[in-house]
């Protein structure tokens, strides 16, 4: 048997033998006769058989996958190679332009006991090897999430009813994007309903009616690691005063007594010329058309209603002295 150009170079005629060029041979099985002579025995031969195996790496039957987890929990890549009997596995940070190996990684499966988000998009692989060469796995890719962190909570509202109100959250994430959901609860937070369009950050009406006072507002932030819920605001509505001015006359004289001014809702403030303490003075006010306004305030929402009121000469109650019935 010949191997290469250089076959058995050394040990032909003893009991080892040393085969050089050997990695020169087709892949395949060879048998190798050995002759033994010795006096007084009959001549002995013996067949060895070596087989060349292609130096060509282990299959892998199972490749790492994607992998997508949320910051500071772990993330865990494998390789299925029978054939394997070492492993080194490989990160790229650029997008697989690049790989360095990973001090330890010499397992079947890669443990990141604690992901962060750095390591958002990064590559992992495996070389799987034998004494015959080696094969690399494909290359996986760790995406990374993280909660939403809330750094302004939305604030309580007061206003008057029909006027604008607006609620607003903000919350950062390390990595990705926040999805927002505002929602209302009308049962002092028993439960509680999405609004329908409410997906920013705030949550605005242009309008809000008296039949929302009490009602609470929170926001829902969902990101790739789940969702967090915002503290709830609650949405005060005062409503306007409602009352009617009572008995007010229209007309009085210069000469009339003062009179008390009332209305159907107590509380508030008269005001006009004339009007001192809730009373109309009508010699005070002086000749012509006096405005009576009457005012009411409800935490900041104000109704105000005013009546024109003549105050007259009326001559017909002048008496000369001259007269007869002018003095009695």
């Amino acid at each position: 048997v010949t191997f290469g150009t250089n076959p058995l170079t050394t040990g032909t005629t003893s009991t080892t033998i040393n085969l050089n060029n050997a990695n020169t041979l087709t892949p395949g099985t060879y048998n190798i006769s050995i002759l033994g002579v010795s006096a007084g025995a009959p001549n002995q031969t013996v067949t060895a058989v070596f087989t060349i195996t292609p130096a060509v790496g282990p299959g892998i039957t199972q490749q790492p996958v994607d992998q997508t987890v949320c910051v500071s929990t772990s993330a865990t890549f494998s390789i299925t190679s029978a054939a394997a009997t070492s492993f080194q596995w490989q990160v790229s940070t650029n997008g697989g332009g690049s790989w360095s190996p990973i001090g330890g990684a010499t397992a079947s499966s890669y443990t990141i006991a604690s992901v962060t988000a750095a390591e958002n998009l990064y590559q992992y692989r495996c070389i799987a090897s034998t004494s015959c060469g080696s094969t690399t796995s494909n290359a996986a890719v760790l995406n990374v999430n993280s909660f939403a962190t809330i750094t302004g909570q939305p604030a309580n509202v007061t206003i008057c009813e029909g006027a604008a109100a607006s609620f607003t959250v903000a919350a950062t994430t390390a990595i990705g994007t926040i999805n927002y959901q505002w929602q209302v609860s009308t049962d002092a937070g028993a439960t509680w309903n999405n609004l329908a369009g409410a997906t920013t950050n705030t949550f605005a009406q242009a309008s809000a009616p008296a039949a929302q006072n009490g009602y609470r507002f929170r926001c829902v932030l969902t990101t790739g690691c789940g969702t967090v819920n915002s503290a709830s605001a609650t949405l005060t509505v005062n409503t306007y005063p409602v009352f009617t001015l009572l008995d007010l006359p229209k007309e009085v004289c210069k000469s009339d007594l003062a009179f008390a001014l009332s209305a159907t809702l107590g509380g508030g403030t008269w005001s006009g010329t004339g009007v001192s303490g809730g009373i109309f003075t009508p010699s005070t006010a002086g000749l012509g058309v006096r405005q009576v306004t009457y005012t009411v305030n409800n935490a900041g929402c104000i109704t105000a209603k005013s009546s024109p009121v003549t105050v007259d000469e009326c001559p017909d109650r002048h008496r000369v002295l001259t007269n007869v019935d002018a003095v009695r």
